[in-house]
């Protein structure tokens, strides 16, 4: 029998074990699980580590490298008092869209509202 299919929104790499990584192996006894990760460091050298981080990460918890998921958008500093989403650029929305409904998944978690900027606004997408 398919599993059910479940989407975790993550901001960072690194947020999949902060926000999530207590409870991804139960996640994974009913669910297919892919983890999405919207913000990446704005140095292409510093990118390139971070997913790789990311990958073996994901790996450790149970989550296999073709669920794991890259939007690319820029990492946004908290001091900048500004983002890219809040300065009119929309298409985390219409990535996020596309990724339900390539998906279908029964079940979503995302980030909460907290204090980091890259965090508000993809809970907020």
């Amino acid at each position: 029998m398919e599993k059910s299919k479940a989407v975790v929104f993550v901001p960072h790499q690194d947020d999949e074990v902060n926000l999530v990584g207590n409870c991804i192996d139960r996640l994974l006894e009913s669910y297919e699980v892919y983890i999405v990760f919207s913000s990446m460091d704005t140095n292409r050298k510093m990118a390139q580590m971070r997913k790789k981080e990311a990958i073996k990460s994901c790996k450790i918890l149970g989550v296999p490298q073709n669920k794991v998921l890259f939007l690319d958008y820029p990492d946004t500093p908290n001091r900048l008092k500004k983002h890219y989403f809040t300065d009119g650029d929309t298409r985390i929305v219409c990535d996020i869209i596309n990724i339900l409904r390539r998906y279908s998944p029964s079940l979503i978690i995302g980030t909460d509202f907290d204090y980091h900027s890259d965090h508000k606004m993809l809970s907020l997408a």
